[in-house]
């Protein structure tokens, strides 16, 4: 089966983003460290930490995404489905995750 979130993912929000001060600080830090890593333990070592870091990474932020991507289509499915008085169970979206929000009744 495709899965249209990872592909989705992949297409929009893996690209570079803008180049901040902010960002650029942080890479010359990372760069530091990276080099003091480098000297100590070698480059496999410094290799293995880099792919670990960056798997884990993926996995958070595509988990991220589709929790976000989860949450925009219940808000859209509920804004387009008719309320009723009393929930049922039949509805479409009862597999996307509900988070809980106060004040969320319709009048």
């Amino acid at each position: 089966m495709t899965d249209v979130i990872q592909i989705l993912y992949d297409n929009q929000c893996c690209k570079q983003p803008e180049t901040t001060p902010e960002l650029a600080e942080l890479y010359q830090q990372e760069r530091e460290v990276f080099d003091k890593i480098h000297a100590a333990l070698g480059l496999k070592a410094l290799d293995q930490l880099n792919y670990t870091q960056s798997q884990i990474s993926h996995i958070l932020e595509l988990d991220c995404f589709r929790k976000g991507f989860l949450l925009g289509a219940a808000l859209i499915l509920d804004l387009k489905l008719p309320s009723s008085p009393q929930k049922t169970t039949s509805r479409n979206s009862d597999h996307l995750p509900r988070f809980p929000v106060e004040g969320r009744g319709r009048r």
